[in-house]
């Protein structure tokens, strides 16, 4: 029986998912009359232009009390109705993050037709959940000089401890923790659900998360309800999901070596100092649109992203034998220069689907695809295929590798993917269905570059005594790399019961994940010298 019980469960889990009370906001508060006695059976509606349904409602209990959940962020007007008093209306209530607001009303004896309009900040303060939460707003982040990636927003954050943090299209794991827990607590979501990788208790990836396109990003640094599978705080990324009217966004920016220039003269060059990485370019572009498919019943929400950094590198250079099948030492060559590239492109469309009027289903696909190579001189990438004489025009090597020459790097030609879908039900005043389900894909495929030398045997040389660039140097063939694919996958369902003044929630969730690891070689054999002699194979 209990076998069965759960299958049910998973079944309902993967018809969608959608976010969780934990990532939504609601509203709630006590209406009285103006002799202060709570009045039950009052009708309080929430409406917004975020509401694909426009309006959603609530009643008051005996107690007076009332709780709208599921709310996504946007600006409310908030009216409370009840035969025999005035219409109370609350204009312009701003709801941000996943906790609760409270807006009360006090209600006096009056004509149907009355109305009071009652305007003022909203409260900001949750009196009603431990959580403690910080929202930053869509236009706030992207307003940020900042760039664009989700570890430079961490940074705003008060209370967090990160890792580290990124420009260009670089890809870093930016963990982050709070409270003086492990540096692995800390845990990327979109939408309320897990899309960072699982392994080895981490919960972010190198993702290029779509920050511009948020409507808001929650963080929560403690105090997470039953939903939270670890004690550590949560990075959700709400994005937009569109709207009745057609609106769009576009960003780009470009960067090049006219924006560079050096104060490296000859005095400070006898003194050691060398000259900085030139930047090759950098770019970043960005377009989204967002509309109604059927007017308040499917809207749709598009997004593309090109964002790529070519970078010089410091104290690398290119071996002058490469491709000499009779030359078996490494000989600095100081032209062509070793030159980075780390490229991504993003392509993600979001479809809300309002089936009927309670029930609402998601959808999300999220495709980016990957690059961190070497670049060829004239700044081109590897991950676009060959065309070139990799030899002649010298690439660089996998970004942060000093002790790879440039013949013997790899890439990281990575696409991976984001696929989440959605399905909540406010069944009624007090009852709040939930479900979800969402996977990430990463594959980081062939790390063997276009015209990398795979023909030819590696080798290792321990002792720089040799001219090579630093111990246990490789060089010559291309360096076995290795690979993985990897799955991760999570699924929810939950049911709510929700009165004014109680409330309770029960529901199930589960992860899973798969990974394959693979190394690539070039030949099966590799050698290691020491200062010039063979002491290996």
């Amino acid at each position: 029986m209990n076998r069965i019980v759960i299958r049910l469960l998973v079944v309902v889990a993967i018809l969608g998912a959608g976010p969780s009370l934990a990532t939504a906001q609601s509203l709630a508060g006590t209406v009285r009359d103006t002799s202060g006695a709570v009045l039950p059976g009052v009708t309080i509606e929430a409406s917004s232009p975020a509401l694909i349904t426009k309006v959603r409602t609530g009643v008051t209990d005996e107690t007076g009390q009332y709780r709208i959940p599921d709310l996504p962020p946007g600006t409310y007007k908030v009216t409370f109705t009840l035969p025999g008093f005035a219409t109370v209306v609350r204009e312009g209530v701003e709801l941000s993050g996943g906790g609760v607001m409270t807006i009360g009303a006090d209600m006096r004896v009056g004509a149907l037709e009355e109305s009071i309009t009652v305007t003022g900040e909203s409260p900001v303060v949750d009196v009603q959940t431990a959580r403690q939460q910080t929202v930053i707003d869509g236009d706030i982040v992207r307003a940020l000089p900042a760039s664009r990636s989700y570890g430079n927003y961490i940074a705003a954050i008060p209370a967090i401890q990160a890792t580290g943090f990124g420009g260009g299209a670089a890809t870093i794991n930016n963990f982050f923790s709070a409270r003086g827990g492990r540096n692995t607590e800390g845990l990327i979501q979109l939408d309320g659900m897990n899309v960072g990788a699982p392994g080895n208790g981490g919960g972010v990836s190198g993702y290029l998360y779509d920050m511009s396109n948020s409507s808001e990003v929650q963080v929560a640094i403690s105090g997470g309800l039953g939903e939270a599978d670890r004690g550590g705080p949560a990075f959700n990324i709400i994005p937009k999901t569109g709207g009745n009217t057609f609106s769009g966004t576009g960003f780009t920016s470009y960067a090049g070596k006219w924006g560079q220039s050096s104060n490296i003269d000859d005095h400070l060059v006898s003194l050691g100092f060398g000259e900085l990485p030139a930047l090759i370019k950098s770019y970043d572009a960005n377009l989204a649109v967002g509309g109604p498919i059927l007017r308040d019943r499917v809207w749709f929400y598009g997004n593309t992203r090109a964002i790529g950094t070519y970078q010089e590198q410091q104290n690398l250079f290119v071996n002058a034998n490469a491709g000499n099948p009779n030359a078996w030492t490494w000989v600095k060559a100081t032209s062509p220069s070793v030159r980075n590239s780390t490229s991504k492109t993003l392509n993600a469309v979001r479809l809300t689907w309002q089936a009927t009027q309670k029930n609402k289903f998601g959808f999300y696909i999220d495709y980016t695809k990957n690059c961190s190579a070497g670049a060829y001189t004239d700044g081109g990438n590897q991950c676009r295929g060959p065309g070139k004489d990799w030899i002649a025009t010298g690439p660089g090597v996998t970004p942060g590798t000093a002790t790879v020459s440039p013949e013997s790097g790899s890439i990281w030609d990575a696409p991976a993917k984001i696929m989440q879908g959605s399905w909540t039900s406010p069944f009624s005043n007090r009852i709040l269905f939930e479900s979800g389900y969402s996977a990430f894909y990463t594959d980081n495929g062939d790390p063997r570059p276009y015209g990398v030398l795979t023909d030819f045997i590696p080798v290792t040389e321990q002792s720089t005594g040799a001219g090579v660039p630093s111990a246990n140097f490789i060089y010559r063939g291309f360096n076995p790399a290795p690979s993985s694919n990897q799955m991760h996958a999570t699924w929810k369902a939950a049911m709510s019961y929700i009165t004014g003044s109680h409330n309770m929630k029960w529901g199930y969730q589960a992860g899973y994940m798969n990974a394959e690891n693979t190394t690539y070689v070039g030949r099966q054999i590799s050698y290691r010298f020491n200062n010039g002699v063979p002491n290996q194979l």
